[in-house]
């Protein structure tokens, strides 16, 4: 005996139960992972790059894309000049 497709609609709903549960097992996209810390002379980073070339720039990149994004980059150049290059 054939088994019975369900309606194409029904398939596609539950195609997208499917990959939100899927993507719900991956975390993704990921929830900020680091909390917050509170100080009373000042804000308080999570992550301090010091140097804003293409290393300290590509780090920060990183750090972004996986939810870190309370960082600072310092870099040694005037504002405008900072950066590779």
């Amino acid at each position: 005996m054939d088994q019975i497709s369900p309606p194409k609609s029904e398939a596609l709903t539950e195609l997208a139960a499917r990959v939100r549960h899927d993507l719900a097992c991956l975390d993704y996209p990921a929830r900020p992972w680091v909390r917050p810390h509170r100080h009373p002379e000042g804000h308080v980073y999570d992550v301090l790059i010091v140097g804003g070339g293409q290393s300290g720039l590509a780090a920060a990149f990183g750090l972004v894309r996986e939810k870190v994004e309370n960082i600072l980059v310092l870099d040694e150049n005037p504002e405008g000049q900072e950066g590779p290059g």
